[in-house]
C-alpha cells in the first residue's frame, strides 16, 4: 500500500512539483496551497503523511497542524522551511523538519523507513 501525502505549500508550482516527484516515487500525493484547501482535504480524504511548509502568507506551519490536528490525526508530520529552525516548533511537534530546497534523496528515504516501520 501506498503511503497518501497531503501536501501544504502556498506557492502552487513548488507544491506541484514536490507533488509530482512524490507520485513518481509511488507516493498518493495531494496538494493544498493555503489553510481553507487543507483543512477541506483532511476533511474530505485520509493521510498517512502531511509535509507542510512553515512560512506560509496567511499562517505558520505550526498554527496550521494544530487546526489539522483538530479534523484528523495524520501519522507522520513534516515540517519544511527555507529558515533555519529548531526540530520542532513551541507549540507543535514534529515528526522531522527539513530545509528547502528539499533533497528528494533524504525525503524518499525518511518515508520509505517510516512505512516499513509501520506496516
Amino acid at each position: 500500500m501506498s503511503l497518501s501525502v497531503l501536501i501544504v505549500v502556498d506557492h502552487r508550482s513548488y507544491a506541484r512539483s514536490l507533488a509530482l516527484a512524490l507520485t513518481g516515487f509511488g507516493y498518493r500525493a495531494e496538494v493544498a496551497c493555503d489553510s481553507e484547501q487543507a483543512s477541506n482535504q483532511v476533511t474530505k480524504q485520509q493521510f498517512d503523511v502531511l509535509i507542510i511548509d512553515y512560512d506560509m502568507l496567511e499562517i505558520k506551519g505550526d498554527n496550521l497542524a494544530l487546526k489539522l490536528d483538530k479534523i484528523q490525526s495524520i501519522n507522520l508530520k513534516i515540517l519544511i522551511s527555507g529558515h533555519q529552525l529548531k526540530d520542532s516548533s513551541d507549540k507543535y511537534s514534529f515528526d522531522l523538519t527539513m530545509s528547502k530546497p528539499l533533497d528528494l534523496t533524504i525525503l524518499e528515504q525518511q518515508l520509505n523507513k517510516w512505512q516499513i516501520n509501520h506496516q
